[in-house]
């Protein structure tokens, strides 16, 4: 985690992007590149690295897009979820209240009702920790 957050060079993030995703992880949340060098990048990456850039709201529109066509092909393996990687991952996504904001409003369009519900009642249980 010595890394998150400086300035790499995109050299060095498409390396950590090829890694397992604990390692990945500190790297792919707060790394800052161009917007084109996230478009280059995009390609080359494990399918577990992209689906954690799929959690950070401070990314050009056009890199967002373009993790949006990979679709449900960039999945992180159960075996691959562990402390950490879900801590830093809430974390990412507690931290932005508009991007919350938006995914209650996009459960609550798209008909399950319920996810609002269990989604601010999991947010309440995580802030209790």
């Amino acid at each position: 985690e010595a890394l998150s957050g400086r300035e790499l060079t995109p050299w060095l993030t498409a390396s950590f992007a090829e890694e397992r995703p604990e390692i990945a992880a500190p790297i792919m949340l707060h790394s800052q590149l161009e917007e084109g060098e996230w478009l280059a990048l995009l390609p080359t990456m494990r399918g577990s690295s992209r689906a954690l850039l799929r959690h950070r709201s401070d990314l050009p529109a056009s890199v967002l897009s373009a993790l949006d066509r990979y679709g449900a092909a960039d999945m992180v393996l159960e075996s691959n979820l562990y402390p950490q990687l879900l801590g830093a991952l809430i974390t990412a996504r507690l931290q932005d209240a508009d991007d919350l904001r938006a995914r209650a409003a996009a459960a609550k369009a798209s008909a399950k009702v319920n996810a609002a519900k269990e989604l601010a009642d999991m947010a309440e249980r995580v802030a209790e920790l």
